[in-house]
């Protein structure tokens, strides 16, 4: 059994990201937002390289981190299938570990499968992966540095203050 802690991270698809945001706000009580908008993400998705383009917005409920993805374009990624069939929602669960590496061993040893990895430098590496023995399961590891981990500690925090009100802060 692989055991990489609690998961810390549930990454929901959705095409409109902007009422997406609005929506898990004042129906969730999920906020205050950061949109990462026209963010480009490459990555090795099935043994090739691919670079995604995309609108990521990240809040927080309680220690748990929501992740709203769009893909914009039409590259392979671990996404793409489920825009195709217009299959929105939640799409993954993740973990945060400290040594990817590592962690990419256990699951090879494990026999699970590796679906895309992604190095973004200083903002850390992701990888997806898929348990066979669930059908449609994807999982995410999340290895960041202490600079990310603190940032995104601050985002808990404001989130902690947030007075639910609408609140978008845009990057990118």
């Amino acid at each position: 059994m692989i055991n990489f802690g609690n998961v810390t991270q549930l990454g929901y698809l959705c095409d409109d990201i902007e009422a997406a945001m609005q929506a898990w706000s004042e129906n969730s009580g999920v906020g205050p937002f950061t949109w990462y908008k026209d963010l480009t993400l490459d990555m090795v998705y099935k043994g090739s390289p691919s670079s995604v383009d995309m609108h990521v917005a990240i809040a927080y409920r309680g220690d748990m981190q929501i992740e709203l993805i769009q893909q914009v374009n039409d590259a392979p990624s671990p996404y793409k299938a489920y825009f195709d069939t217009k299959q929105m929602g939640l799409h993954h669960i993740a973990f945060m570990v400290d040594d990817m590496d590592d962690a990419l061993a256990q699951l090879r040893d494990h026999k699970f499968e590796i679906t895309a990895t992604i190095d973004n430098g200083d903002a850390g590496r992701y990888a997806y992966y898929e348990d066979p023995a669930l059908d449609g399961v994807i999982y995410e590891l999340l290895s960041v540095n202490d600079g990310m981990k603190a940032y995104w500690d601050s985002l808990r925090v404001d989130a902690e203050k947030w007075d639910g009100k609408p609140s978008v802060t845009v990057l990118g």
